[in-house]
């Protein structure tokens, strides 16, 4: 059996010598029971990185960001490739 679920957390870094911050985050986990042993899978997590901020559970980055990150990633790629045909073989 596979089943999703949303797991809170909370957690504290250290602000000094003798102060913590605390942290909020989520987790979206899945229990997989169909093998010889269950096991218990991480599959995305955020946490908000400002103390005392609120953090909302599965909020993803907006469509047209991740387009964006895709076609920088992939003009970069091809830059990259046209440098290495371009430089002088050794």
């Amino acid at each position: 059996m596979n089943a999703d679920a949303y797991v809170g957390f909370q957690f504290s870094l250290p602000d000094g010598p003798h102060d913590f911050t605390s942290h909020a985050g989520w987790a979206r986990v899945r229990l997989d029971t169909s093998g010889a042993f269950a096991e218990f899978i991480i599959q995305e997590w955020a946490y908000e990185s400002v103390s005392g901020s609120s953090i909302t559970i599965g909020t993803v980055p907006e469509p047209s960001a991740t387009a964006l990150g895709l076609v920088a990633l992939a003009a970069g790629a091809a830059g990259l490739r046209r440098w290495r045909k371009a430089r002088p073989q050794s």
